[in-house]
Formats: structure tokens, C-alpha cells, sequence
């Protein structure tokens, strides 16, 4: 996977030729995860800051609802 280069005015050719690893060829890409966290084309890491927000707010439902759960339990 290869990223477009960001700044398009130091570039030499608009178009890019295929690159082969072993015989595969390499695709160019938006976004691609490396060692768990999302790298963008953009060179930002907000959609890897959201997909975080929105594990966050999963596991805080999830614990919420463990606790309703424990203290109806308690009340019976």
C-alpha cells in the first residue's frame, strides 16, 4: 500500500507506475492501518482519533449497562 504524496507541486509525474513487491502489485490507498493505529493520505490521524471515541463510548455503555444490571440484582 502507497500513499499519494501530499503536496502536489513537488511531484514529477501526475501519473505513478505500478510497483511490484515479489510479483504482487502495490495498490495506492487513502487510509491504511500500521501497528493499530489508521494512517491517512491526509497525514492526520482524526479518523483513527474517532474510531477511538467511538470504542470509548462502546465500552462505557456496555460497563453502564453491567452496572444497572448488578444493582437491580441488589435491589430483588
Amino acid at each position: 500500500m502507497v500513499i499519494n504524496p501530499t503536496d502536489s507541486t513537488k511531484t514529477v509525474s501526475k501519473v505513478f507506475p505500478h510497483f511490484m513487491i515479489n510479483g504482487q502489485s502495490v495498490e495506492f490507498v487513502q487510509e491504511f492501518r500500521y501497528l493499530g493505529h489508521v494512517l491517512s493520505q491526509k497525514m492526520s490521524d482524526d479518523s483513527d482519533i474517532k474510531r477511538e471515541i467511538r470504542t470509548m463510548y462502546m465500552r462505557t455503555n456496555m460497563l453502564t449497562q453491567e452496572i444497572q444490571t448488578l444493582f437491580h440484582r441488589c435491589k430483588d
